[in-house]
């Protein structure tokens, strides 16, 4: 049977042979075709990645629609936002991450420096001064007592005090009352020296030193905060370091201009009151203080929404 199927002569066998080679063969360079035109594609896109393509082949590429060349496109990752527009609900910060606002909190923070240093340089000179010029003729350890006694009225105050007043005024509040309660403070020191009775003379110097530093260290926590909370975290180090530089240069110069207020007052010898002369040159200066800081708004109370906390609240 198997003779049977078999050419009967040569010629067929030989023909039947070169038609089935010939079938291989075509099938062969199919095979080679397809796989070098998969190849050549491979080689074309490492060029694209490396620049090695001409312009021709490069626009070719470019204009073909994004699922021929790499498929889908990826979703966009959170963090691919915009960084000059950083923060969510904060008005007019640009794209140095600071708006007016920050420059009005930070000659806030250095007039109150000068202010601060100002009554804490004279009071020493005011207390030293005798009674015949309107001072109090204390000793300097008495000087010293009075101090120490601010010093453990602060501790207790930060401690205890401050952060309920945070709960209630907020930081912009906390400013302007505390500006109000400082310029108070500022004129009960020199009536210390109209009371002759010395109880109640040192109760008064007590009472006027521990208002006198409440109310400061609750004005300099609230108008830093202030400054940090009116800029984005990328501008801080910047607005601080001028912040910082600002009142570098009031506490230079504050001391100087107190200074010869008081010496000025001196000379007043037609006034019995002239030791207020100078505490109410501080007190007009803490008003001004609150002139200032009432231009800031309540939104400071709050630290501006960074880009940071939105992808760390979506937990990316």
């Amino acid at each position: 049977d198997d003779e049977a199927l078999l050419p009967d002569n040569e010629a067929e066998l030989t023909a039947v042979t070169v038609e089935t080679l010939g079938d291989a063969s075509s099938k062969t360079q199919g095979l080679g075709t397809s796989s070098n035109d998969d190849e050549k594609e491979r080689d074309d896109g490492d060029d694209a990645e490396l620049g090695l393509l001409s312009p021709a082949a490069v626009s070719s590429t470019e204009d073909a629609p994004p699922s021929a060349r790499n498929g889908p496109d990826p979703p966009e990752s959170p963090r691919a936002v915009d960084r000059r527009r950083v923060s969510w609900g904060r008005t007019g910060v640009g794209e140095d991450g600071w708006n007016r606002h920050t420059v009005t909190a930070t000659v806030a923070y250095a007039f109150l420096a000068a202010i601060a240093i100002g009554y804490d340089e004279i009071f020493p000179v005011f207390a030293k001064t005798s009674r015949s010029l309107g001072g109090l003729g204390l000793s300097a350890q008495s000087i010293g007592g009075i101090l120490v006694f601010g010093g453990f009225t602060l501790v207790s105050f930060q401690l205890l005090v401050f952060p309920a007043l945070m709960r209630v005024f907020g930081v912009t509040a906390g400013l302007r009352k505390g500006s109000i309660a400082f310029a108070a403070a500022c004129l009960i020191a020199p009536c210390a020296s109209l009371i002759d009775d010395e109880t109640a003379r040192w109760a008064v110097l007590l009472a006027s030193q521990a208002l006198k530093i409440t109310t400061l260290a609750m004005l300099f926590s609230c108008v830093i905060i202030a400054v940090n909370n009116s800029c984005e975290n990328r501008a801080k180090a910047r607005v601080n370091g001028v912040g910082t530089s600002l009142a570098a240069f009031g506490r230079v110069v504050s001391p100087v201009v107190h200074g010869v207020v008081f010496s000025w007052s001196l000379r007043l010898d037609g006034w019995r009151e002239r030791q207020f002369v100078v505490f109410i040159f501080v007190s007009a200066c803490s008003l001004a203080f609150y002139a200032l800081v009432s231009l800031l708004p309540k939104e400071l109370d709050a630290p501006p929404r960074e880009v940071e906390d939105e992808v760390a609240a979506n937990g990316g």
